[in-house]
């Protein structure tokens, strides 16, 4: 009869009488067993079978194949692994990458660079209000500090302002690098 080794793939010749038996795989060693083109065995009984040599014309049937991507056995005819839980066919595993046409898109506002430029004249000197609008948290705390611990001496203030003004012309784009509308 003729067979497959669910490992390597490897075309084998096996004679009848070992359907049901343990054997061994000479490309690739691999122990399974060899079962009948009309039953597959169950894997629980292939631990409790004895390993038989098989000859290079000896092989598997092919109704149990290795996943390729958690190296488990399945069935030949399987479309997903059960294991996994990783489509076998490219064109399936592809298809189902892709969002489906109904399902909710997360759609990202832009930010407006008129209120960025507001609040930056009007609080980006005192607490970088305009940055933590932006999502540019970095440079929002960083002026939030300066104002904290110099802000009760002018130069807290005067730091902040001069960085504020430099930040309205400089900054086109938010947080996230998404240009501001």
């Amino acid at each position: 009869m003729d067979a497959e080794c669910p490992q390597c793939g490897e075309e084998l010749q096996a004679d009848d009488t070992l359907v049901g038996q343990k054997v061994k795989c000479p490309s690739c060693n691999h122990d399974f067993v060899l079962s009948s083109p009309q039953a597959g065995i169950l894997p629980a009984m292939q631990s409790t079978l004895p390993a038989l040599p098989l000859s290079k014309s000896q092989s598997p049937l092919g109704n149990i194949k290795i996943c390729p991507f958690c190296s488990e056995q399945i069935l030949a005819t399987a479309h997903k692994c059960k294991h996994c839980g990783e489509f076998l066919n490219p064109a399936m595993r592809t298809a189902m990458a892709k969002p489906l046409p109904n399902a909710p898109q997360l759609v990202r506002t832009a930010k407006s660079r008129g209120i960025y430029i507001i609040l930056g004249l009007f609080l980006g000197g005192l607490f970088g209000v305009h940055n933590f609008y932006a999502g540019r948290y970095s440079s929002a705390f960083v002026q939030l500090l300066i104002m904290f611990f110099l802000g009760w001496i002018v130069i807290g203030i005067v730091i902040n302002t001069i960085w504020v003004l430099i930040e309205l012309f400089a900054v086109t784009t938010d947080g996230n690098g998404n240009p501001m509308s």
